[in-house]
């Protein structure tokens, strides 16, 4: 079975974004010479292969059309319909039915052996879902994925527990494939609708091995600019480096800060509280002038 189409989901409304996040969508927020969005397509078509995409937008959604990527197409959401209306809206205004269709983040990005997408490929073809687990520990208060020893779900609970134990939980990433069905718009949580255990067969696809990116909040999206910048300046190498290639290793993010400082609280909370830098049409990009060491 090949996935040719992947649905990234972008309708947010940037409020876990500080007041950048007022001004400019979360998927546009810019890293290292690309926009988050335009980097999620180059991780699912080159790690994926995925052909093409589907983007489901909200919270200033004018601004993508300023994007111009080829075989993507732009949804826009009147009224948030939630993650399974969304995915339902898209598969319904494409006629993706009964289709294997890629589901993912847009401000994540999840790297694991290429062997673990096959193996979730093989499963779909014996089920409606297919989700990425993801191994966290208990203390960091995610929710846990129940799943039998047939590697189906059959539950989730809610974390409440403060030791180091590790379980997964639902990376964003998931395998699906809908059958043709009535939608007329309504407003659907994914576990109610295309992921929903209690009346489909929804497996889990645990990966024991991965690297995993997460821009959701401001405090994440500053870090891992920092992080990232440590390790291009230090010529070392990790999943997202090699993901932005020599095109993207020159530019580093201007905010007027010390992206390199080990204590960075002071200078995120300058992020937050200055905003002279920030123009309307997005960040401000410069070239990266120092050498590297």
């Amino acid at each position: 079975m090949q996935v040719e189409h992947a649905i990234i989901l972008a309708a947010g409304k940037g409020t876990r974004m500080g007041e950048i996040g007022k001004l400019l969508a979360k998927p546009l927020w810019p890293f290292f010479g690309f926009t988050l969005l335009e980097l999620q397509v180059k991780f699912l078509s080159e790690r994926f292969g995925i052909k093409n995409f589907y983007v489901n937008t909200h919270h200033l959604s004018d601004q993508f059309s300023r994007i111009k990527l080829e075989n993507v197409s732009i949804i826009y959401e009147p009224t948030l319909l939630d993650q399974g209306g969304g995915i339902l809206n898209i598969t319904k205004r494409h006629d993706l039915w009964d289709l294997p269709i890629l589901i993912n983040n847009a401000d994540q990005f999840y790297f694991f052996n290429e062997e673990i997408f096959v193996e979730g490929i093989k499963k779909l073809n014996r089920s409606s879902a297919v989700l990425f687990g993801l191994e966290v520990l208990k203390q960091d208060g995610y929710n846990e994925l129940i799943v039998d020893s047939s590697e189906s779900l059959k539950g989730i609970k809610k974390n409440q527990a403060t030791d180091s134990k590790t379980f997964s939980t639902y990376s964003g990433m998931a395998l699906l494939k809908i059958k043709n069905q009535k939608y007329d718009g309504e407003v659907i949580p994914f576990f109610e609708s295309v992921g929903d255990f209690r009346e489909k067969l929804v497996l889990v696809q645990k990966v024991k091995e991965s690297e995993y990116y997460d821009f959701g909040k401001l405090d994440s999206y500053f870090d891992l600019c920092a992080d990232t910048m440590n390790l291009i300046v230090n010529e070392e190498t990790s999943s997202v480096t090699s993901l932005i290639g020599e095109a993207g290793v020159k530019y580093c993010l201007d905010f007027g800060l010390d992206f390199r400082s080990k204590n960075r609280a002071k200078s995120i909370e300058t992020l937050r509280l200055d905003q002279g830098t920030v123009w309307r049409e997005g960040l401000t990009i410069k070239e990266q002038v120092e050498s590297r060491k």
